[in-house]
């Protein structure tokens, strides 16, 4: 997926704006390059078939661009709906699981018969 002439970053680096050492600046970029991956994903995927980058007027300029933004916000939004779908059914499996006690047998017949 990734080109000699790539300009995105793909792998993560601590240090992302490249000073020297981690800073609490390397911090939004994290988040700014964990938003847009998925858009740049989908840009690098088009970029490879130069027909559809011709066409979509894609360069490796539109990483982090409005395309990414879009294609990135649905995906992150999937993301967190599923979660929250998944996270709600564990819950709720989870409170059945513990919150049930199991049944008793009574014994109602009381054996009279014997006597002390």
């Amino acid at each position: 997926m990734a080109m000699i002439d790539d300009a995105r970053q793909w792998l993560f680096v601590a240090d992302m704006n490249h000073s020297g050492s981690v800073t609490i600046s390397d911090i939004w970029l994290w988040f700014d390059w964990l938003y847009y991956w998925p858009g740049d994903s989908l840009i690098a995927m088009f970029m490879v078939i130069p027909d559809v980058a011709r066409f979509f007027e894609l360069t490796y300029n539109d990483y982090g661009g409005h395309l990414s933004g879009i294609v990135s916000f649905i995906m992150w939004c999937g993301v967190i709906i599923h979660a929250l779908i998944y996270g709600a059914l564990i819950f709720e499996f989870l409170r059945k699981e513990f919150n049930s006690k199991p049944e008793v047998q009574q014994d109602n017949s009381k054996n009279t018969s014997e006597s002390p």
